[in-house]
């Protein structure tokens, strides 16, 4: 409906104004007014082309408005204020929409937007990527919840959009994580250990040396080879298992006893304990990330880019390389600097130290260039807030290898306040205080969490309320959404709603007259264009704020019809329930589409 609007706007502006170049009336828009009683939509048009046309905003709208006619295709316009262009949709365009928006097949045909998509082409979303050496919290779940939701509505318009996980596989984290399982399970074993004093304390790196332990101690009792049982641990790492997958089937020892010492100490002297954790922590992950209704099209492993490719390239060597035959590196002190400061960093970057090992940032440049040969037109980043600071120079050494300044937009998720008590829970993968997703599924569900990770800009600091997110009752936001679904399908299991859908015949659209109901069909309307809207600034929120809005027409709507039969659904008037049905069934097909672009169920029943 917008775009018909905006359409003609366009037109107009060229028909009055032929000197206005087209740059600056693609750039036209058009959007809901503040205050709902001025229209449907308002343009500022006249106050952008002020300034070319030399000209009083006031008058350059009037001419517009002429040139428009009072009565566009589908609404009024009038002249407002200094010189804004107001819309107002009649009644017969909005049944007009109505009648479109049902139809399922014209409904998605209406959220595509051929420019965004033709203009981002092939698009990564890289997101979560957190360190494997715990389970999710609850901000990588954030983090999903948003990526998750931007690739699906980034799909809904027609982008080709594809999602990401990198796993950080090597460097100093992956080595501690693996001395810390290693101590851990010989403890387990029954070994005297020292620990160090950079091995991980949490209780999931005891739990998880405990399993392995006596996953080992299980498997002795089968295996005369103490190396056969390294080998049959390594089968499993391949095989995508967790620790804790591996220690079930495997099954319990027969005794309480530890593992023979012969077994304990061949498995302590040639298993790599990093991979093997890793690969149960990144198994656990995509576990967890699938309850959560996360799937990724691709997870990509650090460790790929420090060995030689298909064509015998080191990727991280080969972006090194590039960057060298750039002259964008320089020596000093005996190691190697990315000039960053080139391209607007606030100083020069170490890729390799002066000891040979390549920094975390040489590893990212070489991600990087890998997305970009795989052919990616635009890459989003979505990363943590300790991440901020990192911005400028990723930034800078993709476009140093010859990328568009506007090919890499990175994201910040912002922290997660979760609130036990009306006190924050304290998060560190050092001492073990974390509140992983797992354990926020399993107290407030997949469809409470990610609406409430959602309800804000992903770039503010959210409180999570978990009294507040358990509480089924109408203050509860994701509670008022739903119930709004289920109300408006348990109307379609009533008799004579089924009669009338059997009898079928059109329905008589231009008797919803009341209130509550122009008002439930004026926001029907926004519907495509806040799904573009969303998809275009990467910003789901506006889709969940939007949804709540829906949700609170019809409840006004239903709350009357239970205030006054005459204004129920279905009643002895047969057109207006008719009517009435058709309406309700439109405004639950857009909840539940609504939700499912964010990843959330719209159920049928409360």
């Amino acid at each position: 409906m917008r775009q018909l609007l905006l359409d003609e706007v366009r037109r107009s502006v060229k028909t009055a104004f032929p000197e206005v170049g087209d740059d600056l009336i693609e750039r036209l828009t058009l959007d809901p007014p503040r205050d709902p009683s001025h229209g449907d939509f308002s343009s500022n048009v006249a106050f952008l082309l002020k300034d070319v046309l030399r000209a009083n905003p006031r008058q350059i709208a009037e001419t517009l408005v002429e040139g428009l006619g009072r009565e566009t295709s589908v609404g009024d316009v009038e002249v407002a204020g200094a010189g804004f262009i107001n819309f107002r949709i009649r009644p017969e365009g909005i049944c007009s929409f109505l009648e479109q928006l049902a139809d399922a097949r014209a409904r998605r045909e209406m959220l595509l937007d051929e420019a965004l998509a033709n203009r981002l082409g092939l698009t990564q979303i890289e997101f979560v990527s957190a360190n494997p050496t715990g389970p999710m919290n609850v901000v990588s779940a954030r983090a999903a919840a948003f990526g998750d939701s931007l690739v699906r509505l980034l799909r809904a318009v027609g982008a080709d959009a594809r999602s990401e996980f990198y796993v950080n596989d090597v460097g100093n984290q992956a080595r501690i994580f693996g001395r810390s399982l290693r101590a851990r399970f010989l403890q387990a074993a029954g070994r005297d250990v020292e620990l160090e004093d950079e091995v991980y304390r949490g209780d999931d790196i005891v739990n998880l040396a405990t399993q392995l332990e006596r996953a080992v101690a299980a498997r002795a009792e089968t295996s005369a080879d103490p190396a056969s049982v390294t080998s049959d641990l390594e089968a499993q790492m391949r095989a995508g298992r967790t620790i804790q997958a591996i220690a079930e089937e495997w099954g319990e020892p027969d005794d309480d006893a530890p593992a023979p010492a012969e077994v304990v100490d061949a498995v302590a002297a040639e298993l790599d304990f990093a991979a093997l954790g890793i690969a149960s922590m990144v198994a656990s992950a995509r576990e967890s990330l699938a309850r959560f209704g996360v799937e990724f099209d691709e997870w990509f492993r650090e460790s790929s880019l420090h060995r030689e490719d298909d064509s015998g390239v080191v990727p991280i060597e080969e972006a090194e390389k590039l960057l060298n035959e750039g002259g964008h590196v320089r020596r000093h002190e005996g190691a190697y600097w990315f000039r960053s400061t080139e391209f607007g960093d606030d100083k020069d970057r170490v890729i390799r130290r002066a000891d040979g090992d390549p920094t975390y940032l040489l590893g990212d440049i070489a991600y990087h260039l890998d997305k970009a040969r795989r052919g990616f037109r635009k890459v989003a980043d979505i990363w943590g807030p300790d991440h901020h600071g990192y911005i400028k120079r990723l930034h800078a050494a993709t476009v140093a290898l010859g990328q568009p300044e506007d090919w890499l937009s990175i994201l910040i998720v912002q922290q997660v306040n979760l609130l036990r008590d009306g006190e924050p829970v304290k998060m560190s993968k050092r001492e073990g205080e974390i509140v992983t997703l797992d354990e926020l599924l399993a107290e407030v569900g997949k469809d409470v969490s990610r609406f409430f990770f959602l309800m804000r800009r992903a770039s503010a600091h959210l409180d999570f309320d978990l009294e507040l997110a358990k509480r089924e009752t109408m203050d509860n936001p994701v509670f008022y959404v739903q119930y709004a679904h289920a109300r408006s399908r348990s109307i379609f299991r009533q008799p004579m709603a089924q009669e009338l859908a059997r009898a079928g015949g059109s329905p008589e659209l231009s008797r919803l007259d009341a209130p509550e109901e122009i008002a439930m069909m004026r926001i029907l309307l926004r519907y495509p264009e806040v799904v573009q809207e969303s998809a275009r600034a990467l910003e789901p929120h506006r889709l969940v704020g939007y949804l709540r809005e829906v949700a609170g027409s019809y409840h006004r709507f239903y709350t009357r019809g239970k205030q006054e039969p005459a204004f129920r659904v279905l009643g002895s008037d047969e057109g207006l329930s008719r009517a009435r049905l058709f309406l309700v069934g439109v405004l639950a097909d857009v909840l539940r589409e609504g939700l499912d672009l964010l990843g959330i169920e719209a159920v049928e029943s409360m």
